[in-house]
């Protein structure tokens, strides 16, 4: 099975401890490499890829401890040491992603932190994969949602609107793809590789209600998370000559789009433009901007058919569009983490 790319925040690193870390999920990932996909694209790995993000995008955290302080409001103030003058709050209560300690942490701050949360010595390198492998277990939903979603991509042929899918594995019922309704219902026990033993029943439409003990995930939420976290992406090429038009916002939950999606939706909100220039208002997104636009092509949230652009009334359009990316992302908070993962029910 093909694993995701997971993104890896840091908070309260020095420059030097970055690029430690940065070896060790080199040596974590040469460790995973194995053979090349039947297809001959992507490099099959035994476990999920890990980079080094942005905190804002991040699946996971470090927190060290050893550059934090406690604040009002039983906040932790990090030092970012590799980012000059930079510092940043979080309430730890309020996270939703997995993360993990660094250093000793203080009386104050050991009363804060989960006691469930890994404790990672950096000089040593076991201690940071034992953490990598109790990132990628809670983040068994997201994983199994990105396994679903190349399932769906290596079948699309064989689908089709008339019919409801139950994978089925000895047995028992693990997934519902419901076609019709464009979403699919996965038991929470689900494994991704468990994804590779289901048998595939195709089943009358109304056969789609959600069974106890299931969550649901929209086709186009299990697209986003594919697209933004596959090894390697597959923009059409007029994607890169034409002029993009926004058609709609992609439909996932709000925790799924990150700051630099809503900028990107609100640019392309005001006037159609290329990926030049794009490329000429944010020059350093040179690594993310394709896959972005891939992700909005994927939920079908940009066309290059200006026929097909969003068009709400013209002396409004601005503000309708701000006033839905608030609603659909909330305010942008300062001082104050926000991550991808939300919960996933």
């Amino acid at each position: 099975m093909r694993h995701p790319q997971l993104n890896l925040g840091l908070l309260g690193f020095t420059a030097e401890q970055v690029a430690w870390l940065r070896v060790q999920l080199t040596f974590y990932l040469a460790k995973a490499e194995g053979h090349v996909d039947d297809d001959g694209g992507d490099v099959q790995t035994s476990h999920p890829v890990w980079q080094i993000t942005p905190f804002r995008e991040a699946n996971a955290l470090l927190l060290n401890t050893q550059r934090a302080s406690v604040e009002q409001d039983h906040m932790l103030r990090f030092e970012q040491g590799f980012v000059a003058n930079e510092a940043v709050g979080v309430r730890v209560s309020e996270l939703s992603a997995p993360y993990a300690i660094c250093g000793v942490p203080s009386p104050q701050i050991e009363a804060l932190v989960s006691s469930r949360a890994p404790r990672v010595a950096l000089d040593n390198e076991r201690s940071v994969v034992l953490a990598l492998q109790h990132f990628e277990a809670v983040l068994r939903p997201m994983r199994t949602a990105y396994a679903l979603a190349q399932e769906l991509i290596d079948r699309r042929e064989e689908l089709d609107n008339k019919h409801t899918y139950h994978l089925v594995r000895n047995g028992v019922l693990d997934v519902i793809v419901d076609v019709p309704q464009r979403r699919v219902l996965v038991r929470d026990a689900l494994r991704p590789f468990d994804l590779d033993e289901v048998i595939w029943s195709p089943r009358p439409k109304s056969a789609n209600s959600l069974p106890q003990g299931f969550s649901v995930w929209m086709m186009e939420e299990v697209a986003w998370i594919h697209a933004l976290h596959s090894p390697s992406v597959n923009l059409p090429e007029r994607y890169r000559q034409k002029l993009l038009y926004l058609r709609r916002l992609p439909r996932v939950r709000a925790s799924m789009i990150y700051p630099r999606h809503t900028q990107l939706l609100e640019a392309l909100g005001q006037d159609p433009l290329t990926y030049a220039q794009l490329l000429q208002v944010w020059p350093q997104r040179v690594a993310t901007l394709e896959r972005d636009l891939y992700a909005l092509f994927v939920c079908r949230a940009i066309t290059t058919n200006a026929d097909g652009a969003y068009q709400p009334e013209p002396q409004s359009a601005q503000r309708h569009l701000a006033s839905e990316l608030t609603t659909r992302t909330g305010p942008q908070l300062t001082f104050q983490l926000e991550t991808m993962l939300a919960p996933l029910k």
